[in-house]
């Protein structure tokens, strides 16, 4: 079966766009304004934001002294994911 370029028109409610069958007119899919890298980008900022408010883990306090780290304790979990990556970096784990 050949593909067709469907029907972009506009969304409504929360979606930005949408994609019609150009033949049938039925409703495909919906579809984002944003690029792929862009909607990884936004994920990747909520996923560090929600991070910075929670208590470091055990497993990264842990991981962190196996790691050689005597820096005080991180005050959150993006800060303690930051400084792991940083010394396997600096020890060439990475």
């Amino acid at each position: 079966m050949p593909f067709t370029m469907p029907k972009v028109s506009a969304g409504n409610g929360p979606h930005a766009l949408k994609a019609n069958c150009p033949e049938c007119g039925s409703f495909m899919q919906w579809l984002s304004r944003l690029t792929p890298a862009e909607r990884a980008a936004r994920r990747e900022q909520a996923r560090l934001e929600a991070m910075a408010t929670l208590a470091p883990t055990e497993s990264q306090l842990y991981y962190l002294r196996a790691l050689g780290d005597a820096s005080p304790a991180p005050a959150n979990r993006a800060e303690a994911s930051a400084r792991i990556e940083q010394l396997k970096r600096e020890r060439g784990l990475a």
